[in-house]
């Protein structure tokens, strides 16, 4: 805009000119050189003036490059949008914390259970294995009933005069390694007995030592498992997050796609490529950091966007 004089002249904006006249009172002896004093006269511009200047406000509002308001909006439209994001992520986050601790609750239930097991299985086997030995001493002693029956000390001919066979008792079998059996006989009871301890001994070894292998394996695997399951999680979270991402930079580039093509539309130019081409010095200048070729993709990726809707609709 420029204008002639100090506190009146003419002023031109674009193809708009009009006069710009002081008004001062009417009993003021004022006078300045060069300027028209005219009392009670309004400073304002005519109605053909005005609407010529809102025609030109019009105009270079549509404009991208001149339209600061419509930057501002877009500013205030981004600021909305981040806080919007770190809305829904603090959310997201509350909700991540409240499943990890119901799922650590489940695992430490499912523990417990599996300890409660555990030591139900233990006091069963426990018991099982007292019944094998008991079972085991039964018939050990059954055994050594049947060897020391089969022993025939050696006795007068009048000392049992009966027909039956006696049954050896706990004490007889007793007295009979004590003093009745010969030594060699002895011997080999107690060698037998001793064999028996150390068998006894053996298979109850065995059998911790298997119980204790098989404990360690199903701790492993559970420990494994929970590992798995862990990992499949994490997996699952971060697959969840990157195609959230990506559908929101593709909702992102095709507003950014649509609101191009209807402000191109507003100018009437249909063909998006040409009209970049052609005006990609001038983006330029006014844009350093963006380079022609970008823009040239850009409007490519646009009309793929566009070609690929249709035919779904068409579809």
């Amino acid at each position: 805009m420029l204008c002639s004089g100090h506190a009146a002249g003419r002023c031109v904006f674009g193809k708009v000119s009009w006069d710009l006249q002081a008004s001062v009172p009417k009993n003021s002896l004022i006078e300045l050189p060069g300027i028209e004093i005219k009392p009670e006269m309004s400073t304002l511009p005519s109605n053909r003036e005005m609407y010529d200047l809102k025609e030109l406000h019009s105009y270079y509002s549509a404009h991208p490059l001149f339209d600061l308001q419509q930057k501002m909006l877009v500013v205030v439209e981004n600021a909305v949008l981040q806080q919007q994001q770190q809305q829904q992520q603090q959310q997201q986050q509350q909700q991540h914390q409240q499943q990890q601790q119901q799922q650590q609750q489940q695992q430490q239930q499912q523990q417990q259970q599996q300890q409660q097991q555990q030591q139900q299985q233990l006091q069963q086997q426990q018991q099982h294995s007292g019944s094998l030995l008991d079972k085991n001493d039964k018939i050990s002693l059954e055994s050594r009933n049947n060897e020391l029956q089969s022993v025939t000390p050696q006795m007068s001919p009048y000392f049992y005069q009966s027909t039956t066979t006696p049954i050896p008792t706990e004490s007889g079998v007793d007295r009979l390694e004590s003093g009745s059996s010969s030594p060699s006989q002895q011997q080999q009871i107690e060698q037998m007995s001793l064999q028996e301890e150390e068998n006894k001994t053996v298979n109850a070894a065995s059998k911790s030592q298997k119980m204790r292998q098989i404990l360690a394996l199903r701790r492993k695997m559970a420990a494994d498992r929970r590992k798995f399951l862990e990992r499949k999680r994490l997996l699952s979270s971060m697959k969840r997050k990157v195609i959230k991402a990506q559908n929101a930079e593709m909702e992102i580039f095709r507003r950014h796609c649509y609101n191009i093509r209807s402000f191109a539309r507003q100018f009437g130019v249909l063909n998006l490529k040409q009209y970049a081409v052609t005006n990609c010095g001038f983006i330029e200048n006014y844009y350093p950091d963006l380079k022609c070729g970008e823009v040239e993709a850009f409007v490519d990726r646009c009309l793929d966007l566009f070609r690929y809707e249709e035919q779904l609709a068409a579809s």
